[in-house]
């Protein structure tokens, strides 16, 4: 089973060069309607966040409503967990680069080029001005990384999270594709996953859970909550709530899941004076 997790620079050909190296490799890109799709079926509290997860690019107007809630993060996860556990698939964008890295044979790619280099293809791509591709490419870009590095608070200038940098400033597409799709195989003929689509599967019910006990404690000041797989259907809760009945009723919702056979509650009440 191959997972590709592509992300990339506007104006680089990642977008381009992940659609052909998913047809050279039989693999399933992720569409933006198939995001859209997904964002549909998200509950009324999410759909916005779920919205922004498809668009990849936040709107300004919800800014600070999506950054207010660390559930949006849990919820990204849990999204980019469900798409990586249908397998043999190439995830574009969303950090799922973030995510998936400590799944053990998911190839994680960036495409790069210089910034002019960029300006120059939107200019020929778009047929603007070499002004206006100017704002796209800093606009967008400013967006795409402010949304990815504020929800994950990692860098993407952090190398350690991919596997292969594609700089395609003197490259077509088609060479860039053969070079990421030859990496790819490369890594899947060394070492197999047996274990790799249960994992994540595991992960996308362990994010959805975490998503739910995130919301109900989304009054509380205190967000750090973390769902952790302990194994055989049993999760554990850690983290820090407000007040008892909070981790209670955590732990009521955590119970209440399919697929959970057991729950060891290790949060811990911070400020119980509403009890």
């Amino acid at each position: 089973m191959n997972v590709v997790a592509i992300s990339r620079q506007v104006g680089s050909w990642g977008d381009e060069i992940a659609g052909m190296v998913a047809e050279q490799l039989g693999l399933q890109l992720t569409t933006r309607e198939q995001m859209h799709i997904m964002a549909q079926a998200c509950d009324d509290d999410f759909k916005r966040a779920c919205s922004i997860y498809a668009d990849e690019v936040p709107n300004r107007f919800w800014d600070r409503h999506f950054f207010s809630s660390s559930a949006n993060m849990s919820l990204f996860e849990s999204l980019t967990f469900d798409l990586a556990s249908k397998g043999n698939v190439v995830i574009l964008g969303r950090g799922a680069q973030v995510v998936l890295s400590a799944i053990p044979g998911v190839f994680r790619a960036r495409v790069v080029a210089p910034h002019e280099v960029r300006v120059q293809r939107i200019m020929e791509k778009k047929g603007i001005t070499q002004e206006e591709a100017e704002r796209f490419v800093s606009w967008y870009g400013h967006q795409r990384r402010k949304l990815i590095e504020r929800v994950y608070r990692t860098n993407l200038n952090d190398w350690s999270l991919y596997d292969l940098i594609l700089n395609t400033s003197e490259l077509s597409k088609e060479t860039g594709a053969h070079i990421l799709s030859s990496a790819i195989k490369k890594k899947a003929e060394q070492v197999e996953y047996p274990n790799q689509k249960e994992k994540l599967t595991r992960m996308a019910l362990i994010k959805s859970i975490e998503v739910k006990v995130k919301k109900q404690q989304s009054a509380s000041f205190l967000q750090d909550i973390k769902v952790l797989d302990g194994g055989d259907g049993n999760i554990r809760l850690t983290g820090f709530v407000h007040r008892n009945s909070a981790r209670e009723e955590a732990e009521e919702i955590a119970r209440a899941q399919e697929g959970v056979t057991g729950v060891e509650n290790n949060l811990v009440v911070i400020n119980d004076f509403n009890d």
